[in-house]
């Protein structure tokens, strides 16, 4: 696992994505959804698996699920399970870790 920064503190993180809210992380070659709950913040993958649409562009619901917007497939930001919707793939999830004060994804490459 090889981990990058992708905000320099918490204020950073929070600024960009204030609580309930999600944001478009890039780290490496791949595009994060980065959700901040009342649970922390988690990182799953931006493309849903069914048409394909930015998750960044959903929204979370009370059960910290990430509700994609073109459909309304929703799925679970602490595992990326499908919670809803039709058959599709679940979605990727990446683990996140304070370092030193900033916020990095853990990424398999």
């Amino acid at each position: 696992m090889n981990w990058y920064p992708i905000f320099e503190s918490r204020e950073a993180a929070i600024k960009a994505t204030p609580l309930g809210k999600t944001t478009l992380v890039r780290a490496a070659h791949l595009r994060i959804c980065l959700a901040h709950t009342d649970s922390g913040f988690f990182a799953v993958a931006d493309a849903c698996p069914h048409a394909g649409a930015s998750l960044q562009g959903g929204f979370i619901n009370e059960d910290n699920e990430i509700v994609c917007p073109l459909h309304a497939y929703r799925f679970s930001l602490k595992d990326g399970s499908l919670k809803s919707g039709g058959r599709c793939p679940d979605i990727k999830t990446y683990p996140l870790e304070w370092r030193d004060g900033a916020l990095h994804i853990g990424l398999p490459f």
